[in-house]
């Protein structure tokens, strides 16, 4: 079956699929450049499909609109696709698309590049909105004293291999004579004891899936500090959290 793609009408389309995907979305994020995409996808994707295969319309426009609804309203988890029914208000743009496929479609010069470029343009869409999330240590201890010194300490790398904290220090130099990671009956010593003042890093070294696998979510940080004549050993509560399988690439 011939369909026309080198036409004003899907071309318009294939053309606004690129300027959202690729520049609105971005410049003026909202509900209508989200809806835009889906609206224009769907009227180009089942005529992208019917011109590569030659199939009928009829099977690609289903085929659109069962795959678009099941991924709306039931994405696979290791798809970054949230779910969103209401992106289901485009599905009439399939009907559209059927009604446009069933005009005769005349030979044309140029039909061949019409087709790449409407392909593309289904292919090549923005970068999800939504990433992966992953589960990361957290504290919620305020600041701390050790003489001379102000602390304020994070978490500021998780990883499967281990974690990183970060040991803010003002007022004096401090140092870490020594720096643990206590979990599941573990006592795990960091790779290297920094000291002076500033934002001083302390690394660990361990298997974070295992860890995560086992159920492990509670351990404590241990930290032996000396700020000039002062020491104290400061034990700092953390959680492995997980805040959603997923997250806005926009947020911080």
């Amino acid at each position: 079956m011939r369909v026309r793609v080198l036409h004003p009408v899907p071309l318009f389309a294939t053309a606004v699929l690129l300027l959202n995907d690729h520049f609105l979305k971005t410049a003026h994020p909202g509900w209508i450049t989200g809806k835009l995409s889906d609206f224009a996808g769907l009227f180009v994707f089942p005529i992208v499909c019917v011109a590569l295969s030659g199939r009928g319309r009829t099977l690609a426009c289903l085929s659109t609109a069962i795959a678009f609804t099941a991924l709306k309203l039931h994405p696979p988890g290791f798809l970054a696709i949230v779910r969103d029914p209401t992106d289901l208000v485009a599905l009439p743009s399939v009907i559209a698309s059927w009604f446009w496929m069933g005009r005769p479609s005349p030979p044309t010069r140029g039909h061949i590049a019409a087709i790449a470029v409407s392909a593309l343009a289904c292919i090549a869409t923005s970068p999800p909105r939504y990433v992966r999330n992953y589960p990361r240590w957290e504290t919620s201890a305020g600041e701390q004293q050790v003489g001379c010194a102000q602390l304020r300490i994070w978490i500021a790398k998780t990883g499967k291999e281990g974690m990183g904290a970060t040991v803010a220090v003002r007022g004096c130099d401090i140092r870490i004579e020594r720096a643990l990671f206590e979990i599941a009956q573990q006592r795990i010593d960091a790779q290297s004891l920094p000291a002076g003042t500033g934002e001083l890093y302390v690394p660990f070294a361990f298997d974070g899936n295992q860890l995560w696998n086992d159920g492990q979510r509670v351990g404590t940080l241990v930290l032996a500090i000396a700020a000039g004549d002062a020491r104290s050993e400061l034990r700092i509560p953390l959680d492995l959290q997980l805040h959603g399988h997923f997250r806005d690439r926009r947020q911080p």
